[in-house]
């Protein structure tokens, strides 16, 4: 669903934003994406994006896994809902978002990801890197992945 720069941009500098963010994984192995937009552009962060109306939290992991990394993928669970901040935007000064978080199997092979222009390129590890952001070490301890 296409929202008007203009308008999106009103829309990030007065309320939250809705999102999903989907933590994919296969066995110990994790899929990674290095954004290339802001907010977090050149970070190493997990698949997600904005909810679309009249899109359920599930459907929108759905289609953003799809999008972003070409991989359908089943939803194990639900991680959390996290309220995130950011001092940037890719509309404005800073964003606010909701996200609730899920942790997600492909449909077949991980490593056959492609990444779409929101991203720089992926990583598919079972490596934990100390400088992720701490927001994405969260989702991984609360998922299990990590301790």
């Amino acid at each position: 669903m296409f929202i008007q720069e203009e308008l999106y941009s009103k829309f990030v500098e007065l309320m939250p934003i809705a999102c999903v963010d989907i933590l994919v994984h296969q066995g110990d192995k994790i899929l990674f994406i290095k954004r290339n937009q802001e907010p977090a552009k050149g970070q190493w962060w997990v698949i997600g994006g904005r909810l679309d109306k009249n899109e359920t939290m599930e459907q929108c992991a759905l289609r953003k896994c799809k999008e972003e990394i070409g991989l359908d993928v089943v939803i194990e669970k639900k991680i959390g809902v996290y309220d995130e901040f950011f001092d940037t935007s890719i509309q404005g000064p800073s964003t606010h978002t909701v996200c609730v978080a899920f942790l997600a199997t492909p449909i077949g092979n991980i490593d056959d990801f492609a990444v779409d222009s929101t991203s720089d390129s992926g990583i598919v590890t079972n490596v934990i890197d100390e400088r992720l952001d701490p927001y994405v070490k969260r989702l991984l301890v609360d998922s299990g992945m990590v301790r």
